[in-house]
């Protein structure tokens, strides 16, 4: 009798024990998720997505643009900005119903190694921004698109995305940049 007992006392310990332990995984799981996703560090988007690389005042009229354009777009914003402070200036600007169609994630827009997760070679636009406040913007620019066909030519994509859209600041770049390979 006894003996039955103390192991029905063990084993119901046991699957506290056991119970509470899993719950722990799975809560500290699913923090570690948000965290990633508030800090732009989740990729979830395949193919037919927009790409804005950068953040500038700019940024806001370009989604409304895409969103006239295609009602059920999908925009990946890639910034070295803090993704929570992207997050909150497009919650100013942008309707609220589309703010889940806008995925921010953290890159920096010439390093090629960001490219495979933002699965740049199946976007539909690329659009290269950039912030016109830095000194070196139009160069960085210049350099983005470089890296971005590098990146399409050694991958040998099947599809790759019909228009690359470059900002530049100062009209002098722009006019190099058409004369140029």
């Amino acid at each position: 009798g006894w003996m039955l007992f103390a192991s029905s006392i063990t084993y119901l310990f046991g699957i506290f024990i056991f119970n509470g332990m899993i719950i722990g995984v799975i809560t500290n799981a699913i923090d570690r998720r948000i965290e990633s996703y508030r800090n732009g560090l989740i990729h979830y988007l395949k193919s037919g997505h927009h790409i804005i690389m950068g953040y500038d005042d700019m940024v806001p009229s370009i989604i409304t643009d895409i969103f006239e354009r295609d009602d059920d777009a999908y925009i990946l914003l890639l910034t070295s900005v803090d993704s929570s402070k992207i997050t909150e200036m497009l919650k100013k600007s942008v309707a609220k119903n589309r703010l889940d169609r806008i995925i921010v994630n953290y890159g920096h827009r010439t390093a090629m190694e960001y490219y495979a997760d933002i699965h740049l070679e199946s976007a539909a636009e690329i659009y290269v921004v950039g912030n016109r406040q830095t000194p070196a913007h139009d160069a960085l620019n210049v350099e983005c698109v470089d890296s971005i066909c590098r990146y399409l030519k050694d991958g040998n994509f099947k599809n790759v995305p019909s228009r690359i859209t470059c900002v530049f600041e100062d009209f002098d770049t722009y006019e190099a940049f058409k004369t140029s390979e």
